[in-house]
């Protein structure tokens, strides 16, 4: 007797429980990140290195985390608007490479690498027992699951509607769509 398992795409409300488990895990491991090369880049400052671990401490988990669950478009206003007024120049460059660059690199590259797993999923959609696929249910590779999240900005940008999108029969939300991909559960 052979069973056979049948997969649906997975609910948008299962996607957002596991991009919010995604969120706590990266915004832990970027935290504690980012402190430690603040504390590395500051070493020779005594005197910033205490307002710097401050800054970092109170910030870093709330970017990394929704840097994790909505992509860049989220952070870049914060960036653009408050930043340059409250620091110098260079400052603001390696705040800007902190605070931005970093919590996206380190989503980017998350997602890459357990995406293209053969579980197909991150952390969070392992346990929500969701998998991201190619159209055909095959895992994808590395760069398309950096791109997949990298394109997760697109459907911010959209005023969340690219995310809704998922609601569909299909399934996908804009940022599955634009790379083949989907979001699958057990049914």
């Amino acid at each position: 007797m052979s069973t056979t398992i049948s997969y649906k795409p997975a609910s948008l409300m299962r996607r957002l429980f596991a991009a919010i488990l995604d969120g706590v895990l990266i915004g832990l491991f970027g935290s504690v990140l980012l402190v430690g090369v603040s504390l590395a880049s500051y070493s020779g400052q005594p005197e910033l290195l205490l307002e710097a671990v401050a800054l970092l401490t109170f910030n870093t988990f709330p970017i990394c985390f929704f840097t994790e669950i909505f992509g860049f478009p989220v952070i870049l206003p914060v960036e653009i608007l408050f930043v340059p007024h409250l620091c110098s120049l260079a400052d603001w460059v390696h705040g800007s490479i902190l605070f931005c660059l970093l919590p996206l690199l380190i989503s980017s590259i998350y997602h890459g690498l357990m995406e293209s797993l053969p579980t197909k999923a991150t952390l969070g959609k392992l346990a929500l027992g969701i998998f991201v696929c190619d159209l055909n249910g095959n895992k994808i590779s590395f760069m398309r699951a950096m791109f997949r999240y990298l394109a997760k900005g697109l459907s911010t940008l959209t005023c969340g509607v690219g995310y809704f999108m998922a609601c569909g029969k299909a399934g996908q939300a804009l940022h599955d769509k634009l790379t083949g991909c989907a979001v699958l559960s057990k049914e």
